[in-house]
């Protein structure tokens, strides 16, 4: 535990410093991948400063050059203070007695300086290319928006309301990994060399081309995974440390898993109706057997709205409530809601008093 809740405090030098993170980047298909894939998805607050530092080392091709460089750098720094020195010969032997400290900031400055980088590395056309595909975007929504993204892989993205995506612009070279918190429709591109993972929650969802839904909010008791197209691969994250002994779920076409946080439990089933999961991306809104409080927290993400409930609802005898509404006003959906739970409404501007 202690190696792991250390790297939350780490900034972009201790990464590089770091030999534990530096062998996963060069060595991909370890055993420490598991541990950095979990770690990442546990921690996408780092992403930023875990993707400069991959960039990094990936551009100055550690594997082979990283010595050379240390050693060049060591001589070139040596020179100067030869040059800098020369009349000063006792200065001279206290700081090449100095080296070895000098040696690990001459690396910092090394990696910060850009014309030293560039003059140590040969082909520095390649490392743009790199560095520009560990950039990370983050996207988000608010309530009552919606936006469509196409990813550089030609992936498309239909993100729901309250909604927020984290990736690298380019991809890696093996995988293609985003996360995700909310609700958003995936249509992903065909590749099977590079399987598109989702980070959503404590889930993690492989697939190499199909079109499927998650719905993983915060806020939430459960997280939903609805399968359009294709085949997906879902398990938790804490699992992927397991691999390939994991516990994996697989879905294809009209089936959905859900996953209950309290109880960490999945129940996986056969969908009658497809539609109702990704009915939102055209604007309608289905209602399946659903409580008064699931309905309010859809409704505000849906029409940007706050509910001041002042009376205890309950939809009908068993406290459901089931419906369809394709690109209704919100009056009329309350209106329609009211009969079914006996209460009045008023709207004031983005409020909606329930009494």
């Amino acid at each position: 535990m202690l190696k792991r809740s250390k790297y939350k405090d780490y900034n972009l030098e201790e990464f590089l410093n770091d030999n534990f993170f530096v062998e996963w980047v060069i060595n991909k298909g370890t055993k420490n991948s598991f541990f950095w894939e979990k770690w990442i998805s546990n921690h996408p607050e780092k992403l930023e400063v875990v993707a400069k530092a991959k960039a990094i080392i990936s551009s100055l091709d550690y594997q082979e050059k990283y010595e050379r460089n240390e050693k060049d750098f060591i001589e070139v720094l040596e020179n100067i203070l030869d040059n800098s020195t020369a009349s000063k010969t006792s200065n001279l032997n206290k700081e090449r007695r100095n080296l070895g400290w000098l040696k690990y900031a001459a690396v910092i400055i090394f990696l910060m300086a850009s014309g030293i980088l560039l003059w140590f590395s040969i082909s520095s056309g390649p490392q743009l290319t790199m560095a520009e595909s560990q950039v990370i975007t983050t996207k988000k929504t608010t309530r009552g928006q919606k936006m469509t993204l196409i990813l550089s892989d030609g992936t498309e993205v239909k993100l729901n309301a309250e909604t927020k995506l984290t990736y690298s612009k380019g991809f890696s070279t093996d995988k293609r990994e985003v996360f995700l918190e909310g609700e958003a429709f995936f249509d992903v591109s065909k590749d099977s060399l590079k399987p598109f993972i989702i980070y959503s929650g404590n889930l993690s969802t492989k697939v190499l081309g199909t079109s499927f839904n998650v719905k993983a909010y915060p806020d939430q008791k459960q997280i939903t995974v609805a399968v359009v197209t294709g085949k997906v691969q879902v398990i938790k994250k804490q699992e992927i440390e397991n691999a390939p002994n994991a516990e994996y779920f697989n879905l294809i076409p009209n089936e959905a898993l859900v996953y209950e946080k309290s109880n960490e439990e999945f129940k996986k089933s056969k969908v009658e109706n497809i539609n109702a999961y990704i009915a939102w991306k055209n604007n309608h809104i289905i209602f399946k057997e659903n409580t008064f409080q699931e309905i309010v927290g859809v409704l505000e993400r849906f029409y940007d709205v706050d509910f001041d409930i002042r009376k205890k609802i309950s939809m009908g005898e068993k406290g459901l409530f089931t419906g369809e509404y394709d690109n209704e006003h919100l009056k009329n959906i309350l209106e329609s809601l009211s009969y079914a739970g006996n209460f009045k409404f008023e709207i004031k501007k983005s409020k909606v008093i329930i009494n």
